[in-house]
């Protein structure tokens, strides 16, 4: 028998002692005058109260980390700088992680559920977790500014949700929410993220903090998009009712094709790859054709918005691919601006890289830099096309430079471990796609995940909440799909969901293995 779960007197300690600890905290905000923190806190418990009785097929920590994604794939920048405390930074996706923990380690204490599952990916994980928590340890002790150190260690404790969202898919009820949700937010997604990259003004109606609610960004679009053309396409041709989800493949394409960001081209194309692997070679047909479609679609769109025919939508298309195949051509490459300036962020970005890089490896090469380090500081000394006093950005584009900045060779490596794991899994659900020993669907999420992975490598992704929740949720689903088809549960330990009022039966039996 578990210790815990044989004990009453271990048991209320264990829901007693968090409830005592977040009593006290709104009581000191309360008395500090900071009303907001306890009266969004109320206003949560209430909606989740009511959400949880109306879901009672749904845990917990599987219904806040619904509501976390469906708010960061639609939402995305705007969702993640919402904050409880303005002056203190109070988040969504911290709060939600925190509540997650401890709703999935109280349950575990009274089962015997383990927290890291017996898979090489978990354990890179968990190690990359430990190298970073003792670097922050470190520097949160010898900091001046322990704020900043916080919000640098993001990064890292982000993966938790790994973690999180693995043990919710032991649940059928709770994985089969989330799934749906993830689902639904994308179709959302679309008409959203299409509609304000058209007329950004419309933004402005959804103001919060007096900032917008609902601010879609490009590398976030772009790769969500490019996760959903992928994910619906499987949809059509697993589920059935091909036209819909045809229809809906297409839309996420064109929603990928809007904002024109470079990244989650290079990402979307990952993902193609380990898509062909699978043996969905056609699609790649099907793309050809949403490409000249979606060409055909929006350069009278763009000419509408921008209302000149100087620049067409292919034109923007060919200079932005152009400044991938040659980064650094002259200027007489490119037949518009657009080429122009991104030529002139790929110089950007190189120059802070290398900066990164030196400065690491001559200050401290094995445990990096630290958490809370001004990446920027030498670049900014020697970039003169910036002005040092407005540029605020703290991570240099690159997740990569970001560990290795931070964390050194240490860091990077064990970044690296994790790396491996992820591509070892996904060409091995691939093969067993291909040798029908699974559904095509799996490959879906490794999918996301590798088209996230890449464009993080060129951008800030997942040093934030709005890419790095999505990122490391549809890793532990994933990874969870790949363990449970390792290691079948017998026909005697699988359960049934019955209908609930938010939750609709599968097309197929969903079952769910009992740890």
């Amino acid at each position: 028998m578990h210790p815990i779960s044989g004990s009453p007197f271990l048991r209320a300690l264990v829901i007693v002692v968090p409830g005592l600890l977040v009593a006290i905290y709104l009581a000191s905000q309360i008395g500090n005058g900071d009303i907001p923190v306890a009266v969004y806190f109320l206003i949560g418990v209430a909606v989740l109260l009511v959400l949880k009785f109306s879901t009672k097929y749904v845990r917990l920590e599987g219904l806040i980390l619904g509501i976390l994604l469906f708010g960061y794939i639609v939402g995305q920048s705007g969702f993640g700088h919402f904050s409880l405390s303005p002056r203190k930074g109070i988040y969504l996706g911290e709060i939600g992680l925190i509540v997650c923990f401890v709703a999935m380690a109280s349950r575990i204490a009274f089962t015997r559920e383990k927290i890291i599952p017996k898979q090489p990916l978990a354990w890179a994980i968990f190690a990359l977790i430990a190298i970073g928590t003792f670097r922050f340890i470190y520097d949160v002790r010898h900091s001046n500014n322990q704020i900043e150190v916080v919000r640098d260690f993001a990064t890292i404790y982000y993966a938790v949700f790994f973690f999180v969202a693995f043990n919710i898919c032991r649940h059928a009820g709770s994985r089969l929410f989330v799934q749906r949700t993830i689902t639904a937010a994308l179709i959302c997604a679309i008409f959203v993220s299409s509609v304000l990259s058209v007329v950004p003004s419309l933004g402005l109606y959804f103001l919060v903090h007096e900032r917008p609610f609902i601010e879609p960004r490009a590398d976030l679009t772009g790769s969500f998009m490019g996760f959903a053309t992928i994910l619906f396409y499987l949809n059509g041709q697993t589920r059935g009712q091909s036209v819909r989800w045809t229809l809906l493949s297409f839309a996420a394409f064109i929603a990928l094709l809007l904002p024109l960001s470079r990244a989650t081209f290079l990402g979307f194309a990952a993902a193609l790859i380990i898509l062909m692997f699978s043996g969905h070679g056609k699609f790649l047909l099907r793309v050809a054709i949403f490409c000249v479609v979606g060409i055909m679609v929006l350069t009278p769109l763009v000419l509408a918005v921008k209302k000149t025919g100087e620049e067409t939508y292919a034109t923007l298309l060919r200079d932005k691919i152009l400044a991938i195949v040659e980064p650094f051509g002259s200027k007489r490459t490119f037949a518009s601006t657009v080429g122009d300036d991104a030529a002139g962020n790929n110089e950007f970005r190189l120059a802070w890289w290398t900066s990164v890089i030196d400065e690491t490896s001559d200050k401290s090469p094995l445990v990096g830099l630290g958490f809370g380090y001004d990446l920027a500081k030498r670049f900014l000394v020697s970039y003169n096309a910036l002005n040092p006093y407005e540029f605020d950005t703290r991570s240099p584009h690159s997740i990569l430079l970001t560990i290795y900045g931070r964390m050194g060779i240490v860091g990077i490596l064990s970044f690296f471990l994790v790396i491996f794991c992820i591509a070892k899994s996904a060409l091995r659900c691939a093969a067993a796609i291909r040798n029908r020993k699974t559904s095509s669907l799996d490959i879906a999420l490794w999918c996301g995940v590798v088209a996230i992975l890449v464009t993080s490598c060129f951008g800030v992704m997942l040093e934030g909440p709005m890419a790095a929740i999505v990122f490391w949720t549809l890793l532990g689903m994933a990874s969870y799909r790949e363990w449970e088809r390792l290691n079948p549960a017998p026909a005697s330990a699988t359960q049934k969901i019955s209908r609930g009022p938010l939750m609709r039966p599968a097309p197929s039996p969903v079952t769910s293995r009992i740890a």
